[in-house]
């Protein structure tokens, strides 16, 4: 049940005092990681300077967080093009390029350019 004092907490901090316990604020903080951001830290940290692809849908947080941390976003006009430029421009030394898409038929089209990179 709900307590009237309990409007505005999260879920977790209305749990807790429910039960009893005395929670900490840092239980109301705000995150300050996500997965995007973690994995984009990974991806830069090992070379990756450029991104290729079709900004939407699911590829939305984890463009967002390339760009947070200077990573150069270049748009395709289909995943395939995006997969191709990607693997071109690691072919000409630029280093490991990135390819994103959405899900769905975004991904399965950048596969085309992908199966590109294991032939060369």
């Amino acid at each position: 049940a709900i307590h009237a004092g309990l409007s505005g907490m999260t879920p977790r901090r209305m749990m807790m005092v429910e039960q009893g316990a005395q929670p900490s604020a840092e239980l109301d903080a705000a995150p300050t990681a996500t997965v995007s951001s973690e994995l984009a830290q990974v991806l830069v940290d090992v070379g990756c300077r450029r991104a290729f692809g079709i900004l939407g849908g699911a590829a939305v947080p984890m463009f967002s967080a390339l760009v947070q941390l200077g990573l150069d976003p270049i748009h395709a006009r289909h995943e395939s093009g995006a997969a191709f430029m990607a693997l071109e421009h690691d072919l000409a030394g630029g280093g490991p390029g990135l390819v994103f898409a959405t899900t769905g038929p975004g991904i399965t089209n950048a596969l085309t350019g992908q199966y590109g990179r294991i032939k060369k």
